[in-house]
C-alpha cells in the first residue's frame, strides 16, 4: 500500500513537472509572438521616414536629362541643321526652339528661349547660334542660372565646362567651320565640371 501511494505521488509530480514545462514553452512562444508584432508595428510606423532616408542615401544613379535645347536666328539656321544630326548621333535628344526659316528674326528671343529651357529643367544643356555668337550669348546670360559660353575651338568648349560649368554653348555661324562646330559640341557635352577651386568662382557668377 505504501509503495502504491509513493508511486502515485511520483506520477502526480511528474505530470505537474510536465505541465509546468509545457506552460513555460507556451509562455516563450506567446512572448516571442508579441515581440514580433511590436516590431512589425514599429516598422510600419517608420516606413515612410525610412523610405525618405533610403531615397536620400541611395547610391543608385539618378535619371539624367539628355535633352539639348538648341535655337538660332536666321544666320545660324544652316549650322543648327547640321548640329541637330550631331546631337542625335551623340546619344542626346534635341529640343529645337527655332527659328526654322531664313526670315530675319531677333537673336535675343532665341538666346532667351534656350536659357529658359535649360534653367527650368526642360534641357540639360543648350546650344545657341547667331552670326557671330556674341549677341545670342549676351541674351542667354541675362537669364538667372544660365552660363552661356561663346566658343570657337574644341578646347574652349571643353574648358568652359571644366572650369566654368557652362550650361549653354554659343557659336558664331559666320566665324566657325562645320568641323570645328561639331568638335565644340562634342567636347562640350563630353566634359564634366571639375569643381574644386572652381566651385566658389562659379557660385559668384550667380
Amino acid at each position: 500500500m505504501f509503495h502504491k501511494i509513493n508511486r502515485l505521488r511520483f506520477l502526480v509530480a511528474l505530470a505537474a513537472a510536465s505541465w509546468q514545462k509545457q506552460a513555460h514553452l507556451l509562455y516563450i512562444v506567446l512572448l516571442g509572438s508579441l515581440r514580433c508584432k511590436a516590431t512589425l508595428n514599429t516598422v510600419v510606423t517608420l516606413a515612410p521616414s525610412q523610405r525618405r532616408m533610403q531615397n536620400k542615401n541611395s547610391t543608385e544613379p539618378m535619371t539624367v536629362n539628355k535633352t539639348i535645347a538648341i535655337a538660332n536666328d536666321h544666320a545660324g539656321l544652316m549650322l543648327k541643321q547640321l548640329l541637330l544630326a550631331e546631337i542625335e548621333a551623340l546619344g542626346f535628344t534635341a529640343l529645337d526652339l527655332g527659328t526654322n526659316t531664313a526670315d530675319s528674326v531677333d537673336y535675343p528671343d532665341y538666346g532667351y528661349a534656350v536659357a529658359k529651357a535649360v534653367t527650368d529643367g526642360r534641357a540639360q544643356f543648350g546650344v545657341a547660334i547667331c552670326g557671330s555668337g556674341i549677341g545670342i550669348s549676351i541674351a542667354a546670360n541675362r537669364v538667372a542660372g544660365a552660363r552661356a559660353a561663346l566658343c570657337s575651338t574644341g578646347l574652349a568648349a571643353e574648358l568652359s565646362r571644366q572650369h566654368n560649368d557652362a550650361n549653354i554653348l554659343c557659336l558664331g555661324a559666320r566665324l566657325i567651320g562645320d568641323a570645328e562646330a561639331k568638335e565644340c559640341l562634342k567636347r562640350f557635352l563630353a566634359t564634366r565640371f571639375e569643381g574644386g577651386r572652381h566651385e566658389n568662382r562659379v557660385k559668384k557668377l550667380g
